[in-house]
């Protein structure tokens, strides 16, 4: 049997998960339940999720008491890792998804799961990004 893989989830894919719940980013959470592939976060990632889900743009999709187990829920599934010391700076445009880079590196992880155009396009040796939709296919494909 091969590892389980194991990658580090943007916060738009947790985001997509709770506000569409027949989305293929809730089905990555839910093969994540399932112990298909293995879910990790750090601390930042899920107070940003906590602040993004508390915004009022958010309640048409989910109210507030639910955001908030949403979390919880995450941080029990997922496997917290520590937030990098040093960031990497300038990699992409965005100093958020520098963040992410950088916990990627200083962590046993390959794999970023996410939406953002600008991780999308990225083309580093050490890091693979993936698309919701091409995370679910090498999930499948490796079944």
């Amino acid at each position: 049997m091969s590892e389980i893989l194991r990658a580090i989830a943007d916060t738009n894919i947790l985001v997509s998960a709770i506000c569409y719940p027949n989305g293929i980013c809730a089905r990555l959470i839910t093969m994540a339940i399932e112990g298909k592939w293995q879910l990790v976060t750090s601390p930042l990632i899920l107070d940003e999720l906590d602040e993004v889900l508390k915004r009022d743009k958010f309640r048409r999709f989910v109210e507030i008491g639910l955001s908030q187990r949403f979390v919880s829920n995450i941080a029990i599934l997922a496997d917290i890792i520590n937030d990098p010391t040093e960031s990497t700076v300038g990699v992409t445009r965005d100093p958020k998804e520098d963040f992410l880079i950088a916990l990627t590196y200083n962590s046993p992880v390959e794999i970023i799961i996410s939406g953002d155009k600008d991780l999308l396009e990225l083309k580093l040796n050490e890091i693979l990004v993936y698309s919701p939709t091409e995370f679910l296919s090498l999930l499948v494909s490796n079944s």
